[in-house]
Formats: structure tokens, C-alpha cells, sequence
């Protein structure tokens, strides 16, 4: 936790937000595959091994089951989010690229011109 704090001033809490946001991983360390709702978030994917053979598995979208996650309430009248800091911590992480695709293009289409 301490890198992130340290590389993303968004993420400067004080001490009892901090202390919150233990109480929330633990909590999170608990959750079952129901309560996130799991299965919403998955996809079949099919593909060939490099023997070719076929092969089928789910694949599990993280920003889905994050997003899951952020949509949990706290039992009560008030509807309070059951992880709204960890939820703004893991949000961090899924918003950085998942490759570079774009800066590539960009570059394919500039060599070609």
C-alpha cells in the first residue's frame, strides 16, 4: 500500500481513512463468488494450445468484478458502499494500459506515410 501512496497523491489518506481501508481488504478477503457475482464477469474463450489442441476456458474480466465489488452496501437504512476506498485503491491499477496498441498504430501509420 505504501507504493501507491507514495506514487498517487489521489491516494493520500489520512490515518483513520487508512485504518478504514484495512478494515475493507479484510472484509474483502472474505467475499465469496456470489456476493461479487462472479459469473456476471466472466467470458468463454477458446483458443489452441501450442500443441493445437483446443482449448476452453472462462476468462475473468477484472474491471467488471471491481466494479461488482464497488456496487456492495453495508447492511443498514444508509446504503453505505461496503469498499469505497479499496475500490478507489484498485481502480488505480486497472486504469494503466493493458498494452500499447495505440502508440503503436500511431507509429505504423506514420512510418507508411
Amino acid at each position: 500500500m505504501k507504493y501507491f501512496f507514495n506514487h498517487f497523491p489521489a491516494l493520500s489518506f489520512t490515518s483513520v481513512e487508512t485504518d478504514s481501508l484495512r478494515d475493507e481488504f479484510d472484509d474483502y478477503k472474505t467475499l465469496t463468488d456470489e456476493e461479487v457475482n462472479i459469473e456476471s464477469c466472466s467470458v468463454d474463450i477458446e483458443y489452441k494450445d501450442s500443441l493445437g489442441n483446443m482449448v476452453k476456458k472462462k476468462d475473468y474480466k477484472m474491471d467488471m468484478i471491481w466494479g461488482n465489488i464497488g456496487h456492495l452496501k453495508l447492511s443498514g437504512p444508509e446504503g453505505v458502499r461496503r469498499f469505497g476506498l479499496l475500490t478507489k485503491v484498485a481502480s488505480i491499477p486497472l486504469a494503466i494500459p493493458h498494452s500499447n496498441a495505440d502508440e503503436e498504430r500511431i507509429f505504423s501509420s506514420v512510418r507508411k506515410k
